[in-house]
């Protein structure tokens, strides 16, 4: 069974179309949510069933937006630009003419898969996991060179337990492990969704705001150069940093500096 609630029909009170009917039409799965995965209900053995791998054709909902309901990767990143919107008394159908606005870059994919894999063991969605589950976490992301390692997982485990509480935080989880799976992709020399180039050079202290190239080298003025996985990697974990003291920042464009005009009577 599919469905969440075993008693729970297809179509909903007053035949209105249900979340399970809608679900069933865009992946072929009569399931109750919209997140990516399955979750387990702690040690209940009850388990949340989502969206099993990307979509077809996408969906968002407006209830996101009022914190209701959290669409995962799979319904907003379909394999083809259309997604269906839904809205709270019908739905709408929007897509695009080129696929690059539904494709997710390098960096976004790693922190999405970092995300889907702690949130899998976070059935609370409290941003949090017990620290007994880290290990099975940093097996899931394939760092086993440090989740089979004694010492290291013990090193680990001390620095990210929040300590009197036994868990750990995505955020400080985030920051530690997204070196690890950075260098680990830069050893197979996987650089495959910036059109196979890599991009070599210093790296810009934080992300940039949207529309101002002040932070990076030549970017927002004429050519846009595109960034290796390592740049876009490291400007993610840059801005969960962004407030840490250390940060660098951001300097004023000299375009804005002001002069003092001479005097015509000098």
């Amino acid at each position: 069974m599919e469905m969440d609630d075993t008693a729970a029909t297809l179509t909903g009170r007053f035949g209105h179309c249900s979340q399970e009917l809608l679900n069933l039409l865009l992946v072929g799965k009569g399931v109750s949510n919209v997140f990516d995965g399955d979750k387990e209900l702690g040690d209940s053995g009850l388990k949340l069933r989502g969206i099993p791998a990307r979509a077809p054709i996408g969906y968002l909902s407006h209830l996101e937006a009022l914190r209701y309901v959290q669409v995962g990767s799979h319904y907003k990143t379909p394999r083809v630009p259309v997604w269906v919107i839904g809205s709270s008394s019908h739905f709408t159908v929007l897509f695009a003419l080129g696929t690059g606005c539904n494709e997710e870059n390098a960096g976004e994919q790693l922190l999405a898969r970092v995300q889907r894999i702690f949130q899998a063991h976070d059935p609370s969605e409290g941003g949090f996991i017990q620290i007994s589950e880290l290990q099975q976490v940093l097996i899931e992301l394939d760092l086993l060179s440090v989740a089979l390692d004694e010492q290291e997982m013990e090193k680990m485990s001390g620095d990210l337990e929040v300590q009197g509480a036994g868990i750990v935080l995505f955020d400080q989880f985030w920051q530690r492990v997204s070196p690890l799976l950075l260098a680990k992709e830069e050893g197979r020399g996987s650089d495959t969704h910036v059109e196979g180039k890599r991009e070599e050079g210093p790296l810009p202290p934080s992300l940039p705001p949207a529309g101002n190239g002040q932070d990076g080298e030549g970017e927002g003025r004429g050519g846009r150069r595109e960034r290796s996985d390592s740049e876009i990697a490291r400007e993610l974990q840059a801005e969960f940093d962004r407030d840490m003291p250390d940060a660098n920042p951001p300097t004023a464009p000299s375009s804005r500096a002001w002069s003092q005009p001479a005097s015509s009577g000098a």
